[in-house]
């Protein structure tokens, strides 16, 4: 795609190299949208599969009792990421005691051993919790919190790099018009 002009006296030397810009500039205009579109889906996806999983998670849990952090499990994490831990809690209910690991496993604990926390427990079966402050949900944002920073600056880079080649393109193309006047006024 060529963006001078070969004739300067020649009309459609003109409107071809600004056909060929406005062209351009809406390619580009829709690989941003397009780019775009698919983060936003992406994101709206993830947010369903949190919500879906807190869901899944607290469904059936209608008793609110109050538990220990008595530990943490402890395990390797996929991929060599290190040792991932997960609550251990310990509650009683009608009588009975009860050691839970939760659901959340993470880098670093999100409690400290020996820290009371309200949760949610089945009354059917008390060995299903719920955790309202650390939970699917929780991890999974926490999760992206810390990725979105790197997500946005990725994202980002294109789409400045986009801005940048329609700018540098919108400028020769402005040069050429113009050197192409200059020249049909000297003829």
């Amino acid at each position: 795609m060529s963006f001078n002009v070969e004739d300067a006296g020649d009309p459609r030397g003109k409107k071809k190299s600004f056909v060929s810009l406005i062209i351009f500039l809406v390619v580009f205009i829709v690989m941003i949208g397009v780019f775009i579109g698919m983060t936003s889906r992406t994101m709206n996806d993830i947010g369903h599969v949190m919500s879906d999983a807190v869901q899944e998670e607290s469904e059936r849990c209608d008793v609110e009792v109050p538990a220990i952090i008595v530990n943490h499990a402890e395990r390797e994490g996929d991929e060599g990421t290190g040792t991932i831990y997960a609550p251990v809690y310990s509650f009683e209910y009608e009588g009975e005691t009860y050691k839970v690991t939760g659901n959340v496993w993470e880098c670093e604990p999100h409690y400290e051993a020996g820290q009371e926390v309200n949760i949610m427990i089945d009354s059917s079966d008390p060995t299903h919790i719920y955790d309202p402050e650390n939970n699917i949900g929780t991890g999974l944002a926490s999760f992206g919190t810390d990725v979105l920073s790197d997500f946005a600056i990725f994202m980002s880079i294109p789409i400045v790099i986009m801005i940048a080649v329609i700018i540098v393109v919108v400028i020769m193309v402005l040069k050429n018009v113009k050197r192409a006047q200059e020249n049909s006024h000297m003829s």
